[in-house]
């Protein structure tokens, strides 16, 4: 955790939304973070560094970026330190884009904007995302980052020989015992070309990035958004950078084989076909220790979390936990509807109504919130 003077480093949210939890439920135990002082940091140029704003467009067949540029985006690259615990060590680059306020009489401020993943672009986002935002879209600088190491971010390529380490077990034992020799085997490669950088590669550090993002766009206070992995992503950076935040736990992948395993056998009854591939072993499992414990819960946020209850990818039970552990925030929750990621996706003009009324005023719905599938809303 870096700290100092209030004028310069001390951030605040406008606005937080979390538009789905992860399904890791949040624990509520915490332990304090370890705190470095402003001249140990040496981090003001960063925080003060001048952005080179101009063009999206890398060359003349980058379509996404020639349609930032048509939008009206803009986009520049932030400079980060590869290990915040030595700043002036390597540095690398975070991308980033930024559809400029046309509301400056009205301006709230700037919404930063991931996407989950991890490992989620979001450089792209701000035109769509404005649309979404209806009448409030004009009063934000609304900006979208790829996340180290990802999109147009510094680059880490591990030479791996698959595009996917997502892979079913399959049927038998044996079929399981191949997939833990290939996991190991993609972890040792990216391991062995990149060994120096893979422990820098960790959702503080993002969050880290998200804070110089922020003072180099010259905001005392930054609003956010975030989808899926994007929930607990902006929960640390609130744990981090705020007195009064909560984020959502997590715990490092387990390095024992037969937990998985055990996994697979218990689920093959109920889910025959994917049962084998959602609690399949993976390179995390290979990973090294984090040199930095997990975020956890300890404090209270004032936030807006959505979730459906038919979430195919991060359980409804997750967004209630974390809802529990935050008495001050609300949820929104839609009901019916099988779908991850609600707001402006799934067009449903209940959360969406009540995102943008938050994103326009800071303040949170009176009472919880239910929506349905035909966008009627119900207090809960």
């Amino acid at each position: 955790m870096i700290t100092s003077s209030p004028a310069v480093r001390r951030t605040s949210a406008v606005g937080l939304v979390l538009a789905a939890c992860l399904g890791t439920v949040p624990t509520a135990a915490a332990a304090p973070a370890p705190t470095m002082s402003k001249s140990e940091a040496r981090l003001d140029h960063y925080y003060d560094q001048r952005l080179g704003w101009g063009s999206c467009a890398k060359s003349s067949g980058d379509t996404m970026g020639r349609d930032l540029d048509k939008a009206g985006v803009q986009c520049a690259d932030v400079t980060v330190p590869l290990d915040y615990a030595d700043p002036r060590g390597r540095t690398i680059t975070v991308a980033i884009s930024r559809l400029k306020a046309t509301d400056t009489r009205h301006r709230i401020g700037s919404i930063l904007l991931n996407n989950g993943g991890p490992g989620g672009t979001a450089l792209e986002s701000p035109p769509e995302f404005h649309a979404w935002m209806k009448k409030v879209g004009p009063r934000y600088d609304i900006v979208g980052f790829d996340p180290r190491f990802v999109g147009r971010s510094t680059p880490l390529d591990c030479g791996l020989p698959v595009g996917t380490n997502l892979f079913s077990a399959g049927h038998s034992r044996a079929g399981f015992e191949r997939q833990v020799a290939l996991q190991k085997d993609l972890a040792d490669k990216c391991r062995a070309t990149n060994a120096s950088v893979l422990p820098h590669v960790t959702t503080r550090n993002t969050a880290r990035d998200m804070d110089v993002i922020r003072g180099a766009l010259d905001e005392k206070k930054i609003s956010y958004f975030g989808y899926s992995y994007g929930t607990y992503l902006g929960t640390v950076y609130t744990q981090m950078f705020l007195q009064s935040a909560v984020i959502c736990g997590n715990v490092a992948a387990p390095r024992d084989p037969e937990v998985y395993w055990r996994a697979i056998e218990r689920s093959r009854a109920a889910y025959p076909r994917f049962g084998a591939l959602a609690n399949n072993i993976g390179p995390c499992a290979f990973w090294d220790r984090p040199r930095e414990k997990p975020t956890q819960v300890k404090h209270d946020a004032k936030t807006l979390i959505v979730s459906a209850t038919g979430d195919t990818r991060t359980a409804h039970k997750g967004a209630v936990a974390l809802h529990g552990l935050l008495p001050s925030s609300k949820l929104i929750t839609l009901k019916g509807a099988n779908r991850h990621a609600i707001y402006g996706l799934y067009e449903n003009a209940c959360v969406d109504n009540e995102v943008n009324q938050y994103l326009a005023t800071g303040r949170l719905p009176a009472n919880y919130r239910t929506c349905s599938k035909q966008a009627g809303l119900q207090p809960r």
